[in-house]
């Protein structure tokens, strides 16, 4: 489904009964990108997940430059259009950046919150590293198609799995890969150059109960990062999922869900 929101054609999807829990997708991934997860949180929640700006469906106005303040103003436009006042919002990886920006902008529509394998505004956390990112914006504003650009830098993508899962789960490696053929090159650039606001500093005004999910072999938001978090969020509560790298929808969704519905249970009634 598509509606119009800060002048974009947002693609999203809903699906179950409950109080409405949103997702919200990492760099180089789109709403597809939870599929295993959505069949396991909408028996309990009303659940959406949507394209942000510059990402898979998502039409955007291409004048308008990214940044995590856009992409949480855009979050907020989507709920008034669909009629939510106040959702719990989990967001992986760039996705947790972006609700934990939008806990701090629009304290009064988040009930609770989940961060999986976030980024970090936190000045003091470990630089991510991004060789693999850069080396794909150089290649999209060469003008590769998708698929060399997925070509030369899929190992370092499969880098940040675990090697339980690369051993295990193949089907897993493959899911990312063919996310990231869902990618537009000039989108993908765009969004390699989004700015990111200075909020680090502001963290422990979120007084919203946070879960932090991190998984034991995250080599891209390592358990490191996670700790920082977690001491400068009040409310805050971390869980390490075993045998799991970066990509929790793809390698254990599962024990990932699992970990997120006993949270969101247990401070339901908290966030009400």
């Amino acid at each position: 489904m598509f509606t119009q929101v800060n002048g974009c054609n947002v693609h999203y999807e809903v699906s179950g009964k409950g109080k409405p829990l949103i997702l919200v997708h990492g760099t180089g991934a789109d709403a597809q990108s939870f599929e295993d997860m959505v069949p396991l949180l909408n028996k309990d929640f009303r659940v959406y997940a949507y394209d942000m700006r510059g990402f898979g469906k998502t039409v955007r106005p291409t004048d308008v430059p990214l940044c995590d303040t856009l992409w949480a103003d855009d979050l907020a436009g989507l709920m008034r259009k669909l009629g939510v006042e106040r959702a719990a919002l989990a967001g992986w990886s760039l996705g947790g950046f972006v609700v934990m920006n939008f806990a701090l902008r629009y304290p009064q529509m988040v009930s609770q919150l989940v961060l999986l394998g976030s980024a970090s505004p936190l000045p003091t956390a470990t630089p991510m590293d991004r060789s693999g990112f850069e080396t794909r914006r150089k290649l999209a504003e060469a003008g590769a198609t998708i698929e060399e650009i997925v070509e030369k830098t899929f190992e370092f993508s499969k880098g940040a799995y675990s090697p339980y899962v690369v051993k295990n789960k193949p089907e897993a490696v493959e899911k990312l890969r063919q996310t990231l053929l869902r990618n537009d090159p000039k989108s993908y650039a765009d969004v390699i150059k989004a700015t990111r606001s200075d909020f680090g500093p502001k963290l422990g005004e979120i007084e919203h109960p946070t879960l932090i999910v991190v998984g034991d072999d995250d080599a891209r938001t390592p358990v490191a990062m996670s700790e920082g978090l977690n001491k400068a969020i009040p409310n805050s509560y971390m869980k390490i999922v075993k045998n799991c790298g970066h990509f929790y929808g793809f390698e254990q969704p599962e024990e990932t869900c699992r970990i997120m519905l006993n949270f969101l249970r247990r401070f339901d009634s908290v966030a009400a």
